[in-house]
């Protein structure tokens, strides 16, 4: 008898079955590796984002003084459709309402996000047996990145309500999670 060389039909179905596997999970990984990308991205524009206002906020120490004049703590929120609560802080301060504008006119540009919001916490603290204050300056950056993990199907931030999304417990990292929520906070002294 005659030996044919070759594949068979049913040898080369099993190949093209296992190649076609392979190639699946390579778009997989490539589809993965997209959303990763665009998710860097979106946190690499945050942090630019808040560390540009933490730099206009190391100038306005005059505007921050003028602000806090008490041991309360002054919550001021910015919001990039136009909304604040600034106008009780900023009336007759020109340089703290030249800073929010500013604020607000950078949530509004910010690349390929759908909603962003901007807290500052301001307490101020007085340097025992120096008379001297120090200004604690804490600021959160919240955001929703365009087209990511789910896009219309994903609830739009409620701010300033949302904001405590932004803790650090369980229940904060799993909501921020499933809403696609992203939040930058940095803390400084002035």
């Amino acid at each position: 008898m005659k030996k044919n060389k070759g594949f068979t039909l049913v040898e080369l179905m099993i190949s093209m079955v296992i190649v076609a596997i392979a190639m699946l999970g390579f778009a997989a990984l490539m589809a993965i590796s997209a959303k990763t990308t665009q998710t860097n991205t979106s946190k690499s524009t945050g942090t630019a984002t808040i560390q540009s206002f933490a730099k206009v906020i190391q100038n306005s120490r005059d505007a921050i003084q003028k602000v806090v004049n008490g041991a309360q703590p002054v919550v001021i929120e910015v919001l990039a459709d136009g909304t604040s609560n600034a106008s009780v802080f900023s009336a007759n301060n020109t340089s703290l309402e030249n800073l929010l504008t500013d604020i607000q006119a950078n949530l509004g540009n910010m690349p390929k996000v759908q909603n962003a919001g901007f807290r500052m916490t301001i307490q101020r603290n007085e340097v025992a047996d120096a008379g001297v204050f120090v200004y604690n300056v804490q600021m959160t950056l919240i955001y929703q990145p365009n087209g990511e993990r789910g896009g219309d199907n994903v609830d739009a931030l409620n701010l300033p309500g949302d904001f405590v999304l932004c803790g650090n417990t369980a229940q904060n990292i799993k909501d921020r999670n499933d809403r696609n929520v992203i939040c930058n906070s940095l803390g400084m002294r002035l």
